[in-house]
């Protein structure tokens, strides 16, 4: 299933360099986001749930992860994504956005972040971990539009 809402990077259209927007918009699409993400990591039959955004902003990227992982962390955990790619995540936001995956103006995107929840009992799917496509992803939830 893919569940899909709005985020910034897909409402101001391609970004040529970092520009803030309101942030109460930005706070209301992040509390969407956030209540999405826990909602998906609540499914008892999900091994993973991957969360991309279409966002340049921390607040919706690594600071959704942060608060969501820490409400999780006893079932849940992150993996590293596309370990080739370059960009990460912002590790001064949170310290384990290393793991995820991140876009700017910079790359010619509209701003994109990529991070992926596996189940702790998971953690050992060795083809997963190693970049391999994994048909058993249930569940993926990318803040679209």
């Amino acid at each position: 299933a893919v569940v899909s809402t709005q985020s910034t990077g897909v409402t101001e259209g391609l970004l040529r360099s970092f520009q803030p927007v309101d942030k109460s918009r930005v706070k209301s699409l992040s509390d969407i986001q956030k209540s999405l993400l826990n909602h998906a990591l609540s499914f008892p039959s999900a091994e993973r749930v991957v969360y991309s955004t279409c966002s340049v902003y921390d607040e919706e990227n690594e600071r959704v992860v942060e608060e969501v992982l820490g409400l999780h962390s006893r079932e849940w955990e992150l993996v590293k994504v596309i370990p080739s790619w370059g960009r990460r995540g912002n590790v001064q936001v949170f310290p384990e956005a290393d793991k995820c995956v991140r876009c700017l103006p910079e790359d010619e995107t509209n701003g994109f972040f990529l991070s992926c929840f596996i189940r702790k009992e998971n953690v050992s799917d060795k083809d997963f971990l190693a970049g391999k496509e994994n048909p058993k992803c249930v569940l993926q939830l990318s803040i679209l539009r």
